[in-house]
C-alpha cells in the first residue's frame, strides 16, 4: 500500500516539476542595439531589426537587420550589401509568398527626423526591390510595423500622427485611416498612446494595437481597409492581462488568433482568440506571466510550439504554458464571465480533488492487496513461488511481478 501511493506521488512531484521548469528562457543580444520586428525566414531562421532609441542613424553603420540564434549571436541577414538606405527597423514582414522581407525604415526613434519609410526586399537575394518614401506624408512620419495582406498590399502603422498606410509600390499608396486616439508624447511609457502592432486579418479588415500608458486600457482596433472606419475590439476586464497596457508587437497565428507582445510597464504575451473572423467578439484570453528577464518585449513570433520575443533580449517560452485567463460561457461549459475576476487559488479547484482521488485510489489498491494476501492458506516464497511474467502489464510498476491470482487494475 505505502509504495503504491509514493509511486503516485512522484508522478505528482515531476508532473509539477515540469511545469516549474516550462519557464521563459532569455539570451541577451550580442550588440547594443535595442531590437524589434522579430520574424522567422525557413531558410535562415529568426531575424530581428535594431535602432538605438536617442541617437540618430549614421551612414556606414553595420547592417540593421541580422539574423539571431537562440544564444542571442547576430549575423548578417544576406550576404548583399545593404541598401543605402537602410536604417533602424521597428518592424518586419515576412513574405514568403512573393519571397519578400518588408521593413520599416527611419533614421532616428523614437520620432523619425527626416529619413523614414518602407523598405521591400528580396528574401532570396537580399537586393532592394522598392522603397517608399513616408516623408510624402511628414518630415516626422514614423513607420512603426508592417504586415502584408493576400492580396500582396502592404499596411503600416505610423505612431506619431496615427497614420495607417496602404502601399503598392514606390509609386502607388494611400492612407487608409488615421487613428484619432494616436497621442504622440515623451516619455512614451508614460503619456504616449501609439498605433503600433498590425496585422492583415483579410483583404478587407486589419487590425490595429494601441499602445497605452500604465494607466490607462489598451486597444485593439479593427479597421475596415474599404472605408477606414475603425471600431474597438471588446477586450473583457480580467485579472492577469495587465489591463492590455503597453501594447506593442501583435502576430497573427490564424484569422480568429492572434499574440500581442507588451512592453515594459506589464512584459506579458497575450494571446487573444475571437469567435470568428469578423473580431466582433472576444471568445478567449490567454497570458503569460511577465517576463522576468526582458526588461522591454517589442514583438513576437511563434515558430515550431516556441513564442520568441526581441527587446533588450532575445527571450523565448513553450506556447502550451500561456494560462487562459478569460472565456466565453459556453452551455454546459464553465466560463470567466467579463468583469469577474478570476480567483488566484481558482486552478487547486480542479488539481487538488484529482491529486487527493489518486491517492485513494492507491490505497484502496494496497489494501485490497493486503488483505488478500493475508487470507492465503498456504505461504508462498517471494522468490520461489514466483513464475515468468505473463505481460508487460506484469512488469510495470518497479519490475515486480504481480500473481496470476491477484486482480490486476492498471493505472496510467
Amino acid at each position: 500500500m505505502p509504495c503504491n501511493i509514493v509511486y503516485l506521488l512522484f508522478l505528482f512531484v515531476i508532473s509539477a516539476g515540469w511545469v516549474v521548469h516550462a519557464q521563459e528562457v532569455c539570451s541577451p543580444f550580442g550588440d547594443t542595439f535595442y531590437h524589434e520586428g522579430i520574424e522567422y525566414i525557413p531558410s535562415k531562421g529568426l531575424v530581428v531589426g535594431r535602432a538605438s532609441p536617442g541617437t540618430k542613424f549614421s551612414n556606414g553603420a553595420i547592417a540593421s537587420i541580422s539574423v539571431v540564434d537562440t544564444d542571442g549571436k547576430l549575423t548578417p541577414w544576406t550576404t548583399e550589401p545593404p541598401p543605402s538606405n537602410q536604417q533602424y527597423q521597428l518592424g518586419l514582414e515576412v513574405d514568403m509568398d512573393r519571397d519578400r522581407l518588408i521593413a520599416t525604415n527611419m533614421n532616428s526613434v523614437p520620432e523619425a527626423d527626416g529619413s523614414a519609410g518602407v523598405l521591400v526586399l528580396k528574401i532570396s537575394t537580399g537586393k532592394e526591390i522598392f522603397y517608399w518614401d513616408g516623408t510624402q506624408i511628414a518630415k516626422n512620419l514614423t513607420p512603426n510595423d508592417v504586415t502584408v495582406c493576400p492580396n500582396g498590399k502592404i499596411y503600416a502603422t505610423d505612431h506619431v500622427y496615427g497614420h495607417i498606410v496602404e502601399i503598392e509600390s514606390d509609386s502607388v499608396w494611400k492612407k487608409v485611416t488615421q487613428i484619432k486616439e494616436n497621442h504622440y508624447a515623451l516619455p512614451l511609457d508614460t503619456h504616449a498612446h501609439l498605433t503600433n502592432g498590425i496585422v492583415c486579418i483579410s483583404n478587407n479588415m486589419l487590425l490595429v494595437g494601441l499602445m497605452t500608458p500604465g494607466n490607462v486600457k489598451g486597444k485593439l482596433l479593427r479597421v475596415d481597409i474599404a472605408t477606414g472606419d475603425y471600431q474597438e475590439v471588446p477586450l473583457p476586464d480580467v485579472e492577469g492581462v495587465g489591463d492590455y497596457v503597453r501594447m506593442d508587437g501583435v502576430y497573427k497565428e490564424d484569422a480568429t488568433s492572434v499574440w500581442i507582445t507588451t512592453n515594459s510597464g506589464n512584459k506579458r504575451v497575450l494571446k487573444i482568440v475571437a469567435t470568428d473572423s469578423s473580431w466582433a467578439q472576444v471568445k478567449e484570453v490567454y497570458a503569460s506571466e511577465p517576463s522576468p528577464c526582458n526588461g522591454g518585449p517589442t514583438t513576437g513570433v511563434l515558430v515550431d510550439g516556441k513564442f520568441y520575443m526581441a527587446g533588450n533580449a532575445l527571450s523565448s517560452f513553450s506556447a502550451n504554458t500561456m494560462k487562459i485567463v478569460w472565456n466565453t460561457p459556453a452551455e454546459g461549459k464553465p466560463g470567466v464571465k467579463p468583469g469577474v475576476k478570476p480567483k488566484p487559488w481558482g486552478a487547486w479547484v480542479y488539481i487538488l480533488p484529482g491529486f487527493l482521488s489518486i491517492c485513494c485510489i492507491g490505497f484502496w489498491i494496497g489494501w485490497k492487496n493486503y488483505k488478500k494476501n493475508a487470507t492465503r492458506e498456504s505461504f508462498m516464497n517471494p522468490v520461489a513461488g514466483m513464475e515468468s511474467p505473463s505481460s508487460e502489464k506484469d512488469t510495470e510498476v518497479r519490475n515486480s511481478y504481480i500473481p496470476p491470482d491477484v486482480e490486476y487494475i492498471e493505472m496510467r
